[in-house]
C-alpha cells in the first residue's frame, strides 16, 4: 500500500506540475513562489519531514515564462530530494527572498551535510548549476559534514527569458 500511495503521489505531482507550467494564469513571480513553497510542504509532509516556509507577502509584477518555471521547479525538486535522500534531513527550510535585483530561493536542511570539495559520483549538483546558468542565474551550495546543507538558487530580476 505504501508503494502504491507513493507512486500515486508521484503521478499527481507530475500532472500538477505540467498543468502549472503551461497555465498562462500562473506566469507571475507570486505564483511561482507560492507553487514552489506548496510543493515543498506537500512533498516533505509525504515523507514525514518537517518543513518551514518563508515567502514574502507581496511580489513585484513580473512575468515568468513556462520554461523558467519548469527549470526552477526541477531545481527545487532536486534540492529537496537531495536533502532527504542523501542528507537524511528531518527538517527543511524553504525561503524565498526578493532582493533589489534578484530572486533568491534558499533550501536549507539539518541533514548530514557533505564536503563540497569532495568529488561527487552523481549529476544532481551539476544539473542544479546548469539549470540556473541556463536561466542566467546561479546555484550556490554551503555544506560541511555533520552541519546540513543550504542550496541557494539565484535569478536576476527581471527574470530573463532563456
Amino acid at each position: 500500500m505504501d508503494t502504491i500511495a507513493g507512486k500515486s503521489r508521484t503521478l499527481v505531482y507530475a500532472l500538477d506540475e505540467i498543468v502549472w507550467a503551461v497555465d498562462p494564469e500562473r506566469d507571475n513571480l507570486a505564483s511561482v513562489a507560492r507553487y514552489l513553497a506548496s510543493y515543498a510542504e506537500e512533498y516533505l509532509a509525504g515523507l514525514k519531514v518537517g518543513c518551514r516556509v518563508q515567502i514574502p507577502n507581496s511580489f513585484p509584477a513580473q512575468a515568468v515564462s513556462g520554461e523558467v518555471r519548469h527549470h526552477l521547479f526541477l531545481a527545487v525538486k532536486e534540492a529537496l530530494n537531495n536533502a532527504v535522500r542523501h542528507g537524511g534531513a528531518s527538517e527543511v527550510g524553504f525561503r524565498v527572498r526578493l532582493l533589489e535585483n534578484q530572486l533568491c530561493i534558499l533550501i536549507s536542511d539539518n541533514g548530514s551535510g557533505f564536503d563540497t570539495l569532495a568529488r561527487s559520483n552523481g549529476n544532481g549538483l551539476l544539473n542544479l548549476r546548469n539549470r540556473l546558468e541556463h536561466l542566467h542565474g546561479r546555484c550556490e551550495l554551503e555544506s560541511a559534514p555533520g552541519a546540513g546543507t543550504t542550496v541557494s538558487l539565484q535569478l536576476p530580476l527581471p527574470v530573463p527569458q532563456p
